[in-house]
């Protein structure tokens, strides 16, 4: 880092800009064109989940905002969170699929994936169906997309928005009860 003329408090605060989507060539103490510089085939993207309005007071932008945003910042695409009010399977038919990659073609960003937020882990043989089905509209999605890269987590607990902030420990407690008869053997290792 030091050779980058950067410290571990700059390197730290550039880190948490670039994640807010504030990232500016200075943050870099470089011009912008060194901030441009990047290894030959490495695209730099925006995860939509930052500005999902579920980890900081205030409105979540629509995925047409997050790709303004992601083009205004310099990245070069974005992956799309699978969950509401971004990526939800079934409020994004192909129609509608079709339009945000036509829009996001025009901006020059690129759709590199979309998340699944799921979680196949479960005890109960009736939500593992529904993360099947889930999983198989954002297959459909992702395709629908132009997106090559469909994320899935194996047993994700899940997020709870209480009353706008989200939270981790309702659905983690929720996720520990439904799996507190399992046989410890096939349990998550960090649980």
């Amino acid at each position: 880092m030091e050779k980058l003329g950067m410290n571990r408090r700059r390197f730290v605060g550039a880190t948490l800009a670039a994640t807010a989507g504030a990232l500016s060539p200075a943050a870099f103490g470089g011009s912008a064109a060194r901030a441009q510089e990047k290894p030959a085939g490495m695209k730099v993207g925006l995860y939509s989940i930052t500005f999902l309005g579920a980890w900081y007071r205030g409105k979540g932008l629509t995925l047409e905002e997050v790709i303004k945003r992601a083009k205004k910042y310099g990245y070069d695409g974005v992956e799309i969170d699978g969950k509401r009010p971004h990526g939800n399977p079934l409020d994004w038919p192909k129609s509608r699929c079709r339009e945000l990659r036509s829009m996001a073609d025009g901006e020059g960003i690129e759709i590199y994936g979309v998340a699944a937020n799921n979680d196949f882990s479960s005890p109960v043989p009736e939500h593992r169906e529904a993360q099947i089905a889930y999983v198989h509209g954002l297959i459909r999605m992702a395709s629908d997309f132009g997106a090559k890269t469909l994320r899935v987590f194996l047993g994700w607990p899940g997020v709870t928005r209480h009353p706008q902030i989200a939270r981790y420990d309702i659905a983690d407690s929720i996720w520990k009860f439904s799996h507190k008869y399992v046989d410890p053997a096939i349990r998550r290792a960090d649980r």
